[in-house]
């Protein structure tokens, strides 16, 4: 009898052990039975990171013990998963994302955006609003005449100059390296023409501006040109001297670069060589839009638009096809991608791939649109919100109200992407705003 037990125990363990081995095999691999298919399926695995860190993970609804953000959670069934990553102090993130059999799904860098309220810089009207290239600080001026800027690195604010009261501010804009502010106003029938260097704190006046559309070189903040009935001239304002560089009259809006004068007249967009006095205008385009202006940018494309929210985007070289759309603003991430959003749509346009991309349409018109500067997220002001919208187009992008009873006129981003500056009202208050996102 001892010896049949012993056989029988024996035999039961092999039983066991040949039942078992390929289970453990098959568990070891990575392999699980998926109770809603009825069979055995090879799992995947998820990666997920978020900014901030630490964030919880829930899979469909089940919050994911002994694990948070930055996370690779294995063995995952195959199958669509509602994922949400809950952070106290943050807007959740949420979105259904596929996995599948031996793959691994990514959801990294997930950016978890503040809750939080907009702080009041100040109490100023703001009429006229135009940040640096390099998003460090904003020219402003107020309803009081006071032309300022806003520094948005430390919050704080410094006076340029007060221009008088019914005087009208024609132009406010910043040179090409962000060093200097040109300003130009008429008080009564006089025309006056400054120029703030930020460098030395001191405001310079330009003598004998009998010129209209002022602008700066891309090139030397010494230089901005200047038009009237003789044609285009060439400003010193280094010494306050000026010459004539093209004595022919520049029809409609004009810009100068690397030696070319690109201008618009009634049907055409032309350029000439400013230093050949015996070169011929060239048209570049034949374009219907005789009250656009040119846009500058730091592409090698020709940017217009006009006040009827139309714009176009020229390759002057003619090696792609021109596009043309309705815009009323528009902002760039970098030379080759630009966003531009019209009172119901935003779009995306890669130079490179010369197609634009509809990346929302919305009920309630859009008043002003920014990038968040990692190229991820796109911040817009619409029915008396600030929101934004992520970039990720896998299942519905993440729409987030950042802010709500705001009415914005003016919006801004600072170069690190965590501080929003925004003039308008906020909670019935007017002013200039900070919100912390």
């Amino acid at each position: 009898m001892y010896l049949v037990y012993r056989k029988a125990v024996y035999i039961i363990f092999v039983i066991i052990f040949l039942i078992t081995a390929p289970i453990i095999v098959l568990y070891t691999s990575g392999y699980r039975y998926n109770l809603n298919k009825g069979r055995i399926q090879k799992t995947g695995i998820l990666i997920i990171s978020s900014i901030p860190k630490k964030a919880d993970i829930y899979l469909n609804g089940k919050k994911v013990e002994n694990k948070s953000t930055p996370a690779e959670i294995k063995n995952v069934l195959p199958g669509d998963y509602e994922i949400v990553l809950s952070k106290d102090g943050y807007h959740s993130w949420q979105k259904k994302l596929p996995v599948y059999e031996n793959f691994t799904t990514f959801a990294e860098k997930i950016n978890l955006w503040k809750i939080a309220s907009s702080t009041q810089l100040s109490n100023s009207i703001i009429e006229t609003w135009q940040a640096s290239s390099d998003d460090n600080k904003i020219a402003f001026k107020d309803s009081s005449g006071l032309i300022g800027i806003l520094d948005v690195n430390d919050n704080t604010f410094s006076t340029i100059d007060t221009i008088p009261a019914g005087s009208i501010l024609k132009l406010l804009i910043w040179s090409n390296n962000n060093k200097k502010i040109l300003i130009q106003y008429v008080d009564g029938s006089i025309n006056h023409l400054l120029v703030y260097d930020l460098n030395s704190n001191k405001t310079q006046a330009i003598e004998n501006i009998n010129y209209n559309n002022i602008k700066w070189s891309k090139d030397n903040d010494n230089i901005i040109y200047g038009k009237n009935n003789l044609g285009l001239w060439q400003i010193d304002i280094s010494n306050n001297s000026n010459r004539l560089i093209v004595n022919e009259a520049v029809v409609n809006d004009y810009y100068v670069e690397n030696n070319y004068l690109y201008g618009l007249s009634d049907k055409f967009v032309y350029r000439k060589n400013i230093n050949d006095k015996n070169s011929i205008t060239e048209n570049i385009k034949e374009i219907n839009c005789p009250s656009c202006n040119f846009t500058p940018n730091n592409s090698n494309r020709i940017i217009l638009q006009d006040s009827n929210q139309n714009l176009f985007i020229i390759d002057p070289n003619g090696q792609t096809q021109p596009i043309s759309a309705k815009a009323k603003g528009i902002d760039w991430l970098n030379s080759d991608t630009i966003m531009y959003y019209n009172d119901f749509e935003i779009w995306i346009y890669n130079l490179k791939d010369n197609v634009p991309k509809l990346i929302t349409r919305f009920g309630q018109p859009i008043s002003q649109a920014v990038w968040q500067p990692q190229g991820r997220h796109i911040i817009f002001a619409s029915d008396n919100k600030i929101k934004i919208i992520e970039l990720d187009d896998r299942e519905l992008r993440n729409i987030i109200d950042l802010a709500d009873n705001v009415n914005i006129k003016f919006l801004e981003i600072n170069r690190k992407g965590n501080n929003l500056f925004f003039a308008g009202t906020s909670n019935g208050q007017a002013g200039v705003f900070e919100l912390n996102i």
